[in-house]
């Protein structure tokens, strides 16, 4: 026992350290929130005007009906980075933009080395690390680099990841996870899925795996003690608490008749009529892996590796490898669903040939290479190449792949030019404009319809 307690301990103060310079490379690939001290679109109007206006449930209520689903780990960041304000500046809001830059890398760098804490008693840690490396390099493209790390407004798209390590650890170990734990996963899954209900098809997977389960209990020993007990163990009471909780969300969005806007009001394209599987799985898919060699790639080599990857996973009949392929099947067709015009977007937009949307899919196919890489090892484990591994040289290369293929990314991103909070608030200042509800109209990126209400007691200018 403990000897179990010190792996523990070691495996936390390593998960900690690999955070912390996670971190700081997600601050050196956008710097911008923290270095100019700025609020971008939503992040300022709605989440943290809205928190300081409204309080955190108004909030969230508002923003619910605004669009469409509840957005809570928005919020949450906002209304936490709000109340880190409040205790240590005495709300002196000029270092809030460096305190929702430093949550959000933190926030990021949490879940990409996740992994490691959640996978190592299955997966041998060096893969488990790689991953975190790699995911932490994910393309976003130039634009949304700019506009995901360090902001508060792309955490739903960060959610989904999490989700799918949330459900992917809760598959593979229900029965080892304590109560106390399971109840906790379980609400953060909940969680997830009310900031993007896109979650929900996680959900399935995990009702889809209890019902093979009982399934194959009754057809292999036909003990109606054994299923009694699957039945009402406290794992089917806590997803039967889970269920009934999605639910009531999405018979609230029913009922309230929300109608969200979608990708294609930004870019007029109806429908993505310039479908291709190169476009498609290229993007969504294997675009970490062939991004510097995309434009060359004919598309019967796209199709040819969707057909490996199918083929792969079914042979190795690993839950992991197929709970894998699930989610990029359905988390790539519902963005693509949603987002009505993307691949069109993708297709024709030059800043937009990766964006955000992918961002989920592509960090779940990083997550799988890995785990497909060491399944192949773990069959092939006596094969050494002058008495080096041949493992190390594999993982090596992969992750020297989706470190160049991050690199540059982030070498031909243009950061744009900001309006800082402090020059927001001069500027709102200057104007002396006081509107009768006692707000102030302040200044913010990355257009006029992006300007932050905020009360008049908190507009303050000051030279240094």
């Amino acid at each position: 026992m403990p000897k179990a307690l010190d792996l523990r301990k070691n495996l936390l103060f390593f998960y900690f350290a690999l955070v912390l310079m996670t971190a700081i490379l997600l601050f050196l690939r956008n710097p911008v929130p923290f270095v100019r001290e700025d609020l971008w679109g939503e992040d300022g109007r709605d989440y943290i005007a809205g928190v300081i206006n409204h309080g955190f449930w108004q909030t969230l209520y508002l923003n619910f009906i605004q669009k469409g689903y509840l957005q809570f780990f928005k919020v949450f960041i906002a209304a936490l980075g709000l109340g880190i304000n409040q205790i240590f500046f005495n709300w002196e809001i000029l270092f809030l933009p460096r305190i929702i830059a430093v949550m959000s890398y933190l926030i990021y760098a949490c879940i990409f080395c996740l992994p490691i804490l959640l996978f190592h008693s299955k997966i041998e840690v060096k893969y488990l690390v790689a991953i975190a490396i790699s995911t932490c390099l994910v393309d976003l493209g130039p634009m949304d680099n700019f506009l995901v790390f360090g902001r508060i407004l792309n955490v739903g798209f960060l959610s989904i990841y999490f989700c799918f390590l949330l459900v992917g650890y809760r598959i593979l170990f229900i029965d080892k996870i304590r109560n106390y734990s399971l109840f906790l996963i379980d609400f953060l899954i909940l969680l997830c899925i009310i900031t993007q209900p896109i979650n929900v098809f996680f959900l399935v997977f995990i009702f889809m795996d209890y019902l093979a389960k009982i399934s194959f209990s009754f057809f292999k020993k036909r003990e109606k003690l054994a299923i009694k007990k699957s039945l009402f163990n406290s794992s089917s009471i806590n997803l039967f608490v889970l269920f009934i909780g999605t639910i009531i969300y999405f018979l609230s969005i029913l009922i309230i008749d929300l109608k969200p806007k979608t990708y294609a009001t930004v870019y007029g394209n109806p429908t993505n009529m310039e479908y291709s599987h190169k476009l498609f799985f290229g993007k969504l898919w294997f675009n970490q892996l062939l991004a510097l060699i995309y434009e060359r790639l004919p598309e019967f080599l796209i199709v040819f590796l969707v057909f490996f990857l199918v083929v792969f996973t079914l042979i190795s009949k690993e839950k992991l490898l197929i709970y894998c392929l699930y989610s990029l099947i359905i988390i790539s067709w519902m963005t693509v669903y949603w987002r009505p015009g993307l691949l069109v977007a993708i297709k024709n937009v030059e800043s937009l040939r990766i964006t955000v949307y992918t961002m989920a899919s592509n960090l779940i196919f990083i997550f799988m290479t890995f785990v497909m890489l060491a399944y192949l090892i773990d069959r092939f484990s006596g094969f050494k190449i002058a008495k080096l591994k041949i493992n190390n040289i594999l993982i090596g290369s992969l992750v020297g792949l989706y470190i160049a293929t991050g690199l540059h990314s982030i070498k031909t991103a243009n950061f744009q030019p900001t309006i800082s909070l402090k020059q927001g608030l001069c500027i709102a200042k200057a104007s002396g404009s006081n509107r009768e509800d006692g707000l102030v109209q302040v200044p913010a990126n990355p257009t006029r319809d992006m300007d932050m209400l905020l009360p008049k007691k908190l507009i303050e200018c000051k030279d240094k």
